[in-house]
């Protein structure tokens, strides 16, 4: 009897510690993953020379964006969702010699009652170092879950750490998120 209790104790801890982990698989979410990337493709693009950037997100770039999803081979890593922001992570293939380096690509947004995004609120977080695809998805797995519970991200993006996690920000370079770009500090 006395065994029994403990088992069942111990059965309820286990549960309730698996239950406040972050759900932050694809799986674990109803959405329409592919509409939001061509949401999120505009801001974190690479345009071609002649677009410019007040005109990313006009319907006759759609052509453009759609190739550059397909070359650069953007995939849907990360997902959550909280009471205010759904947070994102996809990686993409960056120029190398094998093309075998990614880099990801994590941000936030509020979503609109239909799914879409809220663009106002589109605020980037982090971009990664390019890296082979082994190495990107442990490292952004760690990062992401820092992001998304608002934990500092400092020892990540220091230049002086080991291992290269975080690209920017650093320390010259911030989003601003009233234009949505990163810029250099002054």
């Amino acid at each position: 009897m006395k065994y029994n209790l403990i088992y069942i104790l111990l059965i309820s801890v286990l549960v309730s510690c698996q239950s406040k982990q972050a759900k932050i698989e694809l799986e674990d979410y109803q959405e329409r993953f592919d509409d939001l990337l061509f949401e999120i493709v505009p801001f974190v693009a690479k345009l071609h020379d002649s677009i410019p950037m007040s005109e990313r997100f006009m319907p006759k770039n759609k052509n453009f964006m759609k190739t550059h999803i397909l070359e650069r081979e953007y995939q849907w890593q990360n997902f959550y969702r909280d009471s205010n922001y759904s947070y994102f992570q996809i990686t993409r293939l960056e120029p190398s010699n094998n093309r075998d380096k990614y880099s990801a690509i994590c941000g936030k947004f509020k979503q609109n009652k239909d799914g879409s995004m809220d663009s106002a609120s589109f605020e980037e977080i982090y971009w990664t170092w390019k890296m082979k695809k082994d190495q990107l998805d442990e490292k952004s797995k760690i990062l992401f879950l820092k992001a998304i519970k608002n934990q500092s991200l400092k020892a990540y993006c220091d230049p002086q750490t080991k291992d290269d996690w975080i690209e920017f920000p650093n320390d010259k370079v911030y989003y601003d998120k009233a234009t949505k770009k990163w810029l250099v500090k002054e």
